[in-house]
């Protein structure tokens, strides 16, 4: 019975720290409390260092996946690009929420084989008011391996970055590794169909950030993720192409949302050194979905 008691004070006594918390902060709606079951990543639909498709693990990984996967830069000497993303997503009870994500990168080639990309990728999310933060650092070295029958390339990488989510009391600095390839064959003569395939594998570590001595939810990360995905391009004229492209991503580790599919389609426009992208896409798991839209601009020399 004074077990009972007991498991039920302590329930009240949490339930009553994430109000006084949530008034703290300037009034989160209780939805977003309610919502928040746990300190744990595989339980709330909230987590920001793991656990679902924008929380930093996620964030990182993705943004390298799509960077050295399907729109790989292949410039003869230099690469500066910048590309940004807005959308909307709901996961598990939570509805309404923003993101937005952008890399600012810059690429170099050392002949024909071996190039290096220095990248800054950076997020943010808003759910009802609660606003997270996270910002890092990634170096990865491309190396061609063949360009016989199809051209294969391999990027093994390194990244580290940090997260703010004093709103939802969790935070961290993160770092960790993985390798991106990409594979693509030519379907039609001069590459104007093409079908390529990328895959990576990483792992993410973090220690957590502590924001009240009586209240947090610091918790610890070790991740591994699995991207696979198909693209078919297209070639619309000497300066378009259209593409359409299919992710999946898994989330090895114990995470609310292990799982999901990410569709793309868009277009992209070369003219002279000038490259630019546009697409729309989707992320789509258990528990999970979220819509949104990103534009490319890089220069080349």
């Amino acid at each position: 019975m004074k077990t009972s008691f007991g498991r039920i004070g302590g329930v009240v006594v949490v339930l009553a720290m994430l109000l006084w918390s949530s008034s703290a902060r300037g009034g989160i709606p209780a939805k977003i409390i309610e919502n928040f079951e746990a300190a744990s990543n595989e339980s709330t639909p909230l987590g920001i260092t793991d656990g679902n498709p924008l929380a930093a693990t996620a964030v990182f990984a993705n943004s390298m996946y799509r960077q050295l996967g399907f729109h790989l830069a292949q410039p003869k000497n230099l690469d500066l690009s910048i590309d940004a993303s807005y959308g909307n997503f709901s996961s598990g009870g939570v509805h309404d929420g923003h993101f937005a994500t952008t890399d600012l990168s810059l690429g170099f080639s050392f002949g024909d084989r071996v190039g290096l990309l220095a990248t800054i990728p950076v997020g943010y999310r808003d759910t009802s008011g609660a606003k997270v933060y996270m910002g890092g650092f990634g170096l990865a070295v491309p190396i061609v391996l063949s360009e016989d029958k199809f051209r294969w390339t391999l990027s093994p990488w390194v990244l580290g970055g940090f997260i703010d989510g004093s709103d939802l009391a969790q935070g961290g600095a993160q770092g960790g590794g993985g390798a991106t390839s990409l594979v693509s064959f030519a379907l039609a003569p001069d590459h104007a169909l093409k079908l390529s395939m990328a895959n990576e594998a990483c792992y993410l570590a973090g220690q957590p950030f502590g924001y009240n001595s009586a209240f947090n939810f610091e918790q610890n990360v070790s991740q591994i993720i699995l991207k696979n995905g198909l693209e078919l391009s297209g070639e619309l004229s000497k300066s378009f192409q259209a593409y359409g492209s299919i992710t999946y991503t898994n989330l090895m580790k114990d995470a609310f949302v292990d799982s999901y599919w990410t569709p793309e389609v868009g277009v992209r426009f070369r003219l002279g050194h000038f490259n630019a992208a546009v697409e729309a896409f989707g992320d789509f798991g258990d528990r999970y979905s979220g819509y949104g839209a990103r534009a490319t601009l890089s220069l080349q020399w």
